[in-house]
């Protein structure tokens, strides 16, 4: 059986979603799965009026969390409370897919934006750099 192997940088191209469905097909085959425990990306994008994207929020939700992935803002858009909007965006979209809440990881820059948005941090790891790498994760 012959095959050959391709690797993509895009990851929510086709191709992606295409394992994520086989992967949710199987893993619905073994288990008694809830539609929330399925992979199911998300994204929510801020433009100025010239259309283009000045900030925003990718993640999934899989098996009840809503995983934020990476959040976002252009320099000129910080601190005027676009990044609590979109977090909030993100907790409407959990609560609509039946979340248990909201998980993310980021470093000391950004540690005091989410502490303020109630997110509590569950784990810390220790990096090369002598920075620290954060999970935190919001209940909803």
């Amino acid at each position: 059986m012959e095959y050959n192997i391709t690797i993509s940088e895009n990851i929510y191209d086709d191709d992606y979603q295409m394992i994520v469905s086989f992967l949710n097909n199987y893993y619905s085959s073994i288990y008694s799965m809830n539609q929330i425990d399925l992979r199911k990306p998300c994204g929510i994008y801020a433009r100025n009026s010239e259309n283009e994207i000045i900030g925003g929020l990718v993640g999934y939700s899989l098996y009840g969390w809503l995983y934020l992935d990476a959040l976002f803002i252009d320099d000129s858009f910080r601190k005027k409370g676009l990044g609590t909007e979109l977090l909030e965006l993100a907790t409407n979209i959990a609560i609509k897919r039946k979340c248990r809440g909201l998980k993310l990881e980021c470093f000391n820059e950004t540690i005091d934006f989410y502490i303020k948005n109630n997110y509590t941090i569950f784990y810390t790891e220790e990096e090369p750099s002598k920075n620290k790498l954060y999970y935190l994760k919001k209940i909803i």
